[in-house]
């Protein structure tokens, strides 16, 4: 078990190196809260630890948990470190602009990461509050090697300001993303944009904005 560690530990400040070096690596596992406590055993600065978090994430979670978090405070975890662990935890899709809260225009850029599934295609949907369909927004979506991810999207009308907009990204199957494909094809010559139920699918994330302006 010691040797298996030793070796994680090894591979993790190796990918830390890559990172600081911009080298291309391929995405890791996500460090747990005990490989953070062996990091910060081992020396490395706050920074450097953050730094490979916002890379690789985190499945380390505290917020239940008080031992652990007296656990990464023994091992000298400040709150920056603290702070960071709760930003960057991992999860098989993350929106990550914009953020809950944000105000926004007509047109946004919506960008996250995400694993890939086979067999499953990601879409990006909107909501106005108060209505019980939701939007298509352009298309399907790629996800980069690296997991990254990013879709244009509308949001409203001008009729639309001061309402608040959930934003989903959710993996559907096959079938459903045929259907999603024919409603952007039909859609797009019709002109008519008429809302659709939420598919089934799964992961899903969702964040809510607020349309400030048009």
């Amino acid at each position: 078990m010691k040797t298996t560690m030793n070796i994680r530990l090894f591979l993790l400040l190796l990918m830390f190196c890559l990172i600081s070096s911009n080298s291309i690596f391929s995405q890791d596992d996500p460090v747990t809260c005990e490989e953070i406590i062996i990091l910060l055993e081992s020396g490395m600065e706050h920074q450097e630890i953050i730094q490979l978090l916002k890379n690789i994430k985190t499945t380390c979670d505290f917020s239940n948990n008080t031992e652990m978090v007296i656990l990464l405070a023994n091992a000298g975890a400040d709150q920056n470190l603290l702070d960071a662990i709760i930003q960057y935890k991992y999860a098989e899709l993350i929106i990550t602009t914009p953020h809950s809260g944000d105000d926004v225009g007509s047109t946004i850029r919506i960008e996250g990461t995400s694993i890939s599934i086979n067999d499953k295609h990601l879409w990006v949907f909107l909501q106005r509050e108060g209505l019980q369909v939701w939007w298509p927004q352009g298309g399907e979506i790629m996800v980069k090697s690296n997991g990254s991810w990013r879709q244009g999207a509308f949001v409203g009308s001008s009729k639309d300001i001061g309402f608040d907009f959930n934003i989903t990204a959710l993996w559907v199957d096959n079938n459903v993303n045929r259907e999603l494909k024919d409603y952007i094809a039909e859609t797009s010559v019709s002109g008519n944009y008429y809302g659709i139920p939420l598919p089934e699918g799964s992961p899903s994330a969702t964040i809510i904005v607020h349309k400030t302006r048009h």
